[in-house]
């Protein structure tokens, strides 16, 4: 959000979310769910449900699903711990193509795009 009188940013407050799996033994309570979080996606045939929940007092609203009679399980995304800030470049710098790579049907291609 830009201030009216100068250009700066104004300070804005994200609040973190960590998605949650919540496997359930049938999907009759889904709506129950809507409580806790967002839900995101439901899959009826493997029985499990995608929900967004604020990361602080995440703990206590693992420990409140798990106690519902339909819940047979919760997981925490993993998401959050991946880091994904250079991989790409790390990826890229492994790999060198060779002549053999821009051959096609018997002719000489030129490459789209290049490493190096």
């Amino acid at each position: 959000m830009l201030d009216k009188y100068t250009d700066t940013v104004a300070d804005i407050n994200i609040t973190e979310r960590r998605g949650l799996v919540v496997w359930m033994y049938n999907l009759r309570q889904l709506k129950s769910l809507k409580k806790f979080g967002s839900v995101m996606y439901a899959s009826r045939k493997m029985k499990y449900a995608i929900i967004y929940v604020n990361q602080e007092g995440i703990d206590e609203t693992i420990e409140a699903l798990n106690k519902l009679h339909f819940v047979r399980s919760v997981d925490q995304s993993h998401r959050p711990e991946v880091a994904v800030e250079g991989n790409l470049e790390s990826i890229l710098k492994d790999v060198e193509p060779s002549e053999e790579d821009f051959i096609y049907k018997g002719k000489k291609v030129t490459p789209l795009i290049m490493t190096k």
